[in-house]
């Protein structure tokens, strides 16, 4: 799969289940939604089911496609956006399957933030992150499934 195709296989909404190590998981919805020519906004909402509550979160970032270069940038949304990191596109094949992976990565003051997004099919990718530092040790994995009712 090439940038294009992520890029625009990402526009939707998509219901997630996020794993955070230690710390819970989170249910909810996400939406890539086009706010103008090649870049979309991701926002999500869900609840944080931890042992002894739960949390109503919510989160906003930025996805730009450069046809010129093929990549997807993420940005936090911010004014101005404020770069989170750029993704760089490879293939992976295992014994069963063939699927896209894209990694990107953050420095954090010391801690290090690195992404890795496995394509699965058109309806399915999955996000890591391997957070890694002085201050902060944990991995996410989050699955994205395209919510078929809201298309």
């Amino acid at each position: 799969m090439k940038g294009s195709q992520i890029f625009n296989n990402f526009k939707g909404v998509w219901k997630f289940e996020r794993f955070i190590s230690n710390e819970g998981s989170v249910k909810g919805q996400a939406t890539f939604a086009e706010i103008k020519p090649n870049v979309l906004k991701y926002s999500e909402t869900g609840v944080w089911i931890m042992a002894d509550k739960n949390m109503e979160i919510s989160r906003q970032y930025q996805y730009h496609y450069n046809p010129e270069t093929d990549k997807i940038i993420v940005f936090f949304d911010e004014n101005p956006p404020r770069l989170f990191y750029e993704l760089n596109v490879a293939f992976a094949e295992a014994k069963t399957s063939v699927c896209t992976i894209a990694t990107g990565e953050h420095l954090c003051n010391k801690d290090t933030y690195k992404a890795t997004y496995k394509f699965i099919s058109s309806n399915q990718f999955t996000l890591f992150y391997q957070v890694n530092g002085p201050r902060k040790q944990y991995v996410i994995q989050t699955n994205f499934e395209l919510d078929l009712d809201c298309h």
